[in-house]
């Protein structure tokens, strides 16, 4: 939930999960019990009178079995439900849940987990990661294991499944793993030294929230522990051919903590301190300098794009970086129906591109640029991806043209990923319903741009409201790119076969998009709640009706034979 979520917000998207057995009687599909899973539950902004009405709506399902239809005014009664929310400390945008509220709920608090309990987690994920690395950079990452004999308590399920690894014990024996599974040997807990990345990321976090805490005029400065797996999803992507050192590992961890600790930071004393702060980790849990790891006295860029084989590595050779990204600007300039960029490629936004890139190219790499444009206005930029929705992954950038390239070097990072960018043009008519409309006809089309190289030419086009989707299939060096435009009026309006083609290619085909919206395209304040739907569950609720779902995608789906039998609640979770 948000603080826009209204109550038929909530109706709506329990509703889309029921069908009807009977007369005014809702139950789950299949005869199942459905469990609503409500997040931010205490969001929802008051009424004048105190109380939010999303949660109102849910008191008066727990109390009484039902709510009434919007339209006809009449009982629905929901059946074979279960409601569990989740809710954080009040304070900030949240507000105290109410108390007739949570009586009808059985409440747990949930602590914040402890520094050991990080260890764990984290730690065995980046052990089993570098197992196959040498014992050189494992020496900065993998913990120590502390074994106790106990054969009286031995439990199966916590002994490894790797058996050719070496593990050292509290009294510094090594043991290998086929030691470890006879019944008198059992892991108790984790043992590390100090000089380990998972212990200096840890403490690293720590130190940032104590220190760089929101004001008014920062407040996007909020940490959280996903925030650490970031860094670790960026230390997973490391290679045993390439990362296969410790100051390239420790490179790495660098690179990592800049772009998800550091590239929010907006004033320079903080970032100056946030320097300061990383050679301080490094000569505490290390015994090494910022200067020594990095001569340049600048943080280092990792990137897929430079490596022959899309190897997430280091890229420090600045005249290779800035001559391939020259390269693929003409590369993109050159490409028929797309607008031409006229971009300076200095330092600053060379690294704007690689971090981009670095974003949209993870799996639910979401994003939210804010940079100062005309008139020293701010602008923003925000992302999601790898959205559910008919299995697409979805790329999704919100973005200003404020003057400061947001827009502009997000279109070059999604050409460099290989992916198609769409937008929207508001007008002043442009409400919700046409947002929707788009929003439908951009999962209609919005994934399909690169085919197989083809030697022929020829558009389709159909124009929905504002949005204006041209089809052009023309060889584009290597590949075969679709060019999508929004926002014309020049196309009579009808639609095409081609429609189904390019569905059937973003839903089966998995084809990744990004999406440009931009904060002055926020018409209503409901655009909010339809980005925040997307970028929680990756879905609209009610975004297409059931007919088009027969109508359009039925027969397609047969004809690939993806389906033999199929109900349209599990078509449109498809």
């Amino acid at each position: 939930m948000s603080a826009q979520t209204t109550a038929a917000n909530v109706q709506d998207i329990i509703e889309a999960r029921l069908e009807k057995r009977t007369k005014g009687n809702y139950v789950p599909a299949g005869g199942k019990k459905m469990i609503a899973f409500m997040d931010d539950i205490n969001m929802p902004v008051r009424d004048y009178y105190g109380s939010p009405p999303p949660l109102e709506l849910v008191r008066l399902w727990h109390d009484y079995g039902y709510w009434f239809d919007r339209a006809k005014q009449w009982r629905k009664n929901v059946k074979n439900m279960v409601l569990c929310g989740a809710a954080g400390p009040p304070g900030g945008a949240r507000s105290p849940l109410p108390p007739r509220l949570l009586s009808c709920f059985h409440a747990f608090y949930l602590s914040s987990p402890t520094q050991q309990q990080l260890v764990k987690i984290f730690g065995t994920m980046l052990g089993q990661h570098l197992l196959d690395f040498d014992e050189e950079t494992k020496s900065v990452a993998i913990l120590k294991i502390h074994l106790a004999c106990c054969s009286s308590v031995c439990k199966p399920s916590l002994r490894p499944s790797r058996t050719d690894a070496k593990y050292e014990t509290a009294d510094n024996q090594s043991v290998s793993l086929t030691n470890l599974a006879s019944p008198s040997f059992f892991i108790v807990t984790p043992f590390s030294s100090r000089k380990t990345v998972l212990i200096a990321t840890i403490d690293m976090f720590n130190n940032v929230v104590a220190k760089l805490l929101p004001t008014p005029s920062k407040m996007h400065y909020l940490f959280n522990l996903r925030d650490i797996s970031k860094i670790f999803q960026g230390l997973l992507r490391s290679n045993k051919d390439y990362t296969n050192t410790k100051p390239r590992f420790l490179r790495l961890w660098i690179h990592e903590c800049f772009r998800v600790f550091c590239d929010r930071l907006t004033e320079e004393k903080d970032r100056e301190w946030f320097l300061n702060h990383v050679g301080d980790m490094l000569g505490k849990h290390f015994e090494l300098t910022f200067h020594a790891l990095c001569p340049s006295k600048s943080p280092p860029l990792f990137g897929h794009f430079l490596n022959p084989y899309e190897v997430y590595d280091d890229m420090n050779d600045p005249d290779a970086l800035r001559k391939y990204i020259l390269n693929q600007l003409e590369e993109y300039n050159s490409c028929p129906g797309v607008v031409k960029m006229d971009l300076v490629l200095f330092k600053d936004a060379i690294e704007h591109v690689c971090r981009i890139v670095r974003v949209i190219s993870q799996p639910r790499g979401n994003m939210l640029c804010v940079g100062i444009g005309e008139y020293n206005k701010p602008g923003l930029l925000m992302s999601f991806s790898s959205s559910p929705y008919f299995f697409m992954r979805i790329r999704a950038d919100v973005s200003s043209d404020g003057g400061s390239g947001r827009t502009c070097l997000t279109r070059l990072a999604t050409y460099i990923c290989e992916y198609t960018s769409f937008t929207v043009v508001v007008t002043k008519t442009y409400g919700i319903k046409e947002f929707r409309e788009d929003l439908k006809y951009f999962f209609l089309c919005g994934g399909c741009l690169y085919k197989h190289p083809s030697s022929h030419t020829h558009d389709t086009q159909t124009r929905n409201n504002n949005l204006w989707i041209t089809q052009r299939v023309t060889p584009c060096g290597n590949r075969t790119r679709y060019t999508f435009y929004a926002g014309s009026s020049r196309l009579p309006s009808h639609r095409t076969n081609s429609a189904v083609v390019l569905y059937t290619g973003c839903g089966v085909d998995q084809k990744k998009t990004t999406f440009i919206f931009s904060d002055t395209q926020i018409a209503e304040e409901t655009f909010t709640e339809v980005m925040n739907n997307l970028l929680s569950s990756g879905e609209v609720t009610n975004l297409y009706k059931p007919d088009e779902f027969e109508d359009v995608i039925r027969d397609e789906l047969f004809n690939t034979g993806y389906f033999r039998a199929v109900s349209p609640a599990l078509l449109g979770s498809y």
